[in-house]
């Protein structure tokens, strides 16, 4: 649900202001505000995974069971790629855009790395919105980059991560579900 609700706001945005009102920063807010919304407002239910590179990096960290990583993400694309039908049903043939793309506190920092990034990745730094939109659009060019470099990104990060974070003192045999529980829980 989180998926669909980021992929189609944000993509619908960038549908819908054909006069360029919002302007590539407006349409980079938003982006950012929307998935700070969907990690406050379901947070709790999913961890807040819409991204299958962060679900990924969690479970190379050890912080997410390895068996559920398949359903995350297969839930994640089929988030992605019914936003982006939906969206095409919509606006039909308005759905393709062929313009360029280069042009607690989780959720805004988030949010704010995703909308300072636009520029240079489209916001299309979660593989599920790439998959779906070039599902939907039929357009696959460079879409290995969109899919390869966040899960390499974020599975770098979770072993920096490893790598730097000093040892904790074993609080239980579980393991953290969640980002916004492991970002959440007391110390």
């Amino acid at each position: 649900m989180g998926t669909y609700i980021l992929v189609f706001i944000g993509c619908g945005a960038a549908l819908v202001d054909r006069e360029k009102t919002l302007t590539i920063v407006g349409i980079a807010m938003l982006w950012g505000l929307v998935l700070m919304v969907v990690i406050y407002t379901l947070g709790h239910i999913s961890g807040a995974h819409v991204n299958p590179a962060v679900t990924i990096a969690f479970a190379a960290a050890q912080k997410f069971p390895l068996i559920q990583v398949p359903m995350y993400v297969l839930a994640q694309l089929l988030g992605a790629t019914l936003a982006c039908l939906t969206l095409r049903v919509l606006f039909n043939d308005q759905a393709v855009d062929m313009r360029p793309t280069n042009q607690g506190f989780a959720g805004i920092a988030i949010g704010a790395t995703v909308a300072f990034n636009r520029p240079i990745t489209g916001a299309s730094m979660n593989p599920a919105r790439s998959i779906g939109a070039a599902v939907i659009s039929g357009v696959y060019k460079n879409l290995w980059v969109y899919v390869a470099s966040p899960i390499l990104g974020a599975m770098a990060a979770a072993l920096a991560y490893s790598l730097l974070r000093q040892p904790e003192i074993e609080k239980s045999k579980e393991t953290s579900k969640s980002l916004y529980n492991d970002l959440y829980d007391e110390p």
